[in-house]
């Protein structure tokens, strides 16, 4: 694969139980394009909670941190990323995390948190960083193969370039319902899930939204190639971001 052949696309929409809600959109996504065909992707859903009040700041704080790690990995050492992408992946992760925690600390230095709402967060075992709560996948993709990690629900799909099937190399979060794991748990290293990737024809990071728009896992991942063929031939963001709001 050439570096003119890779494209990276983001595309968000308010989900429908938000807009029941009234709620915001709390998902970020980022993507970067580092060169001959290496390509860094990350996607964070906040919380709904009222507790985790600041998560749609703590998902774009966890995309901008683990997108500066990857970065920053990359231009060091890409031959060790690939001769040991799993280990790289749990490396850029913890990296990530602390990096995460600084902008929230920093953030709530210039914005103080409510009293009754810090008390809550530091009484269920999260610190200072319970409003900040959110979930993380991200991927690093060089042309033949890549590293990929996740903390909570949401989906890393990955198109095998051999088969064009699509494949998960991270599995589902267990977790019952709407609970998952965070960032902003006292030990999210506990709960983060590592994987290297195999050579792709096209990655697919979502939050857990997309899946549950769906009636089983096999629905999504068939919905989830059709957009990335459609990607391919050309489809730009808004018509992406249309789709997606139809889901």
């Amino acid at each position: 694969m050439s570096a003119r052949d890779c494209l990276a696309i983001s595309a968000s929409a308010r989900g429908a139980a938000h807009i029941r809600r009234g709620a915001p959109n709390q998902d970020f996504a980022g993507c970067e394009d580092f060169g001959d065909g290496v390509f860094a992707l990350a996607i964070s859903d906040g919380h709904g909670a009222a507790l985790h009040a600041r998560s749609a700041d703590g998902a774009r704080f966890a995309v901008e941190a683990c997108l500066a790690e990857m970065r920053a990995a990359w231009r060091a050492r890409p031959g060790a990323l690939q001769a040991s992408p799993q280990d790289s992946a749990r490396e850029i992760f913890a990296g990530a995390l602390q990096l995460w925690r600084d902008k929230v600390e920093a953030a709530i230095a210039v914005s103080p948190l409510d009293r009754a709402l810090d008390m809550q967060s530091r009484e269920a075992g999260f610190g200072p960083y319970g409003p900040y709560g959110a979930t993380l996948v991200a991927a690093l993709l060089w042309p033949d193969g890549g590293l990929a990690l996740q903390l909570g629900d949401g989906d890393l799909l990955i198109q095998d370039a051999a088969s064009d099937a699509i494949m998960r190399p991270i599995a589902i979060d267990a977790r019952e319902g709407e609970e998952t794991a965070s960032l902003c748990e006292a030990q999210p290293l506990l709960h983060a899930r590592f994987a290297a990737l195999a050579p792709w024809r096209g990655a697919c990071l979502t939050s857990d939204g997309f899946a549950k728009s769906f009636a089983d896992a096999p629905a999504a991942e068939a919905a989830a190639a059709a957009l990335l063929d459609r990607i391919a031939g050309g489809l730009p963001a808004p018509a992406l971001e249309a789709d997606l709001a139809a889901l």
